[in-house]
């Protein structure tokens, strides 16, 4: 058998085969079909306004916020612009003042000379007022004494000047000019000239000291050697006293 469906507001008179009866299908117009699911349902025209008379209006009012208003912050209160501005020309001389007083002490310090003088037996208490008178009228320079062991003295002294670190001023005995003469200075002539030279001490000294024209140094000491005989022995003896240390060993040897 064949069936072919219908559409249900279509169907014709069903019969209860039990009963015997036929049960017309329900009208298109008695029943309705049920909305869709994802549909909202529908309202009439009569119920929305019946909704919308019952809602009471809403006034309108502003809206109110719960948190209390705020206050502006208060102005910060710096300091005056005059007290800055005096601040910072303070602070700007000082810095000035600082800066020149150090530029004239280091040029000051530079400038002032520094001699080291080395002795043998006199002891700086000695010295030191000597110093003192000099450096007064020389403000310029200053002087240092440093007492020497006589004890390998010239061997102290070679090995000091030949490394750079020898005294400015230095005893030495008048022997030793050949030994030094590269290392000594000349006197200047404003101090004291040739002839005030020889005139101020013995001709021993002007012959050892004096290198060519130029004064290589002044006298400290002078030692008297002298030797005594006995004027008898040589009348009886007739021999003539000697002048000389090589008279003094020919009358010796004889």
């Amino acid at each position: 058998m064949v069936a072919q469906g219908l559409p249900s507001n279509k169907i014709g008179p069903q019969v209860d085969t039990q009963a015997g009866t036929s049960v017309a299908p329900p009208s298109a117009y008695d029943v309705a079909p049920p909305p869709p699911i994802d549909m909202p349902l529908q309202s009439t025209p009569q119920d929305i306004t019946t909704s919308a008379a019952q809602i009471p209006p809403q006034e309108n009012k502003p809206a109110q916020s719960s948190a209390e208003p705020v206050s502006p912050p208060a102005p910060k209160r710096g300091f005056p612009k005059i007290i800055v501005f005096l601040g910072v020309l303070l602070l700007l001389v000082l810095v000035a003042y600082l800066l020149v007083n150090y530029v004239f002490n280091k040029k000051e310090t530079s400038q002032r000379a520094e001699l080291v003088w080395w002795g043998l037996w006199e002891n700086s208490a000695v010295i030191a007022p000597l110093i003192e008178e000099y450096q007064q009228k020389n403000p310029d320079v200053k002087i240092t004494y440093v007492g020497q062991a006589q004890q390998d003295y010239r061997e102290r002294l070679t090995n000091a000047i030949a490394s750079g670190k020898g005294p400015d001023i230095f005893r030495y005995h008048n022997s030793w000019v050949p030994m030094f003469r590269s290392e000594l200075d000349a006197l200047p002539p404003a101090v004291m000239s040739a002839g005030e030279f020889a005139q101020a001490f013995y001709p021993i000294a002007a012959k050892d000291l004096v290198s060519g024209t130029s004064i290589v140094g002044i006298p400290l000491e002078y030692d008297g050697l002298a030797l005594y005989i006995n004027e008898q022995i040589f009348e009886d003896s007739v021999k003539t006293p000697p002048k000389t240390w090589n008279d003094l060993r020919e009358t010796a040897m004889n």
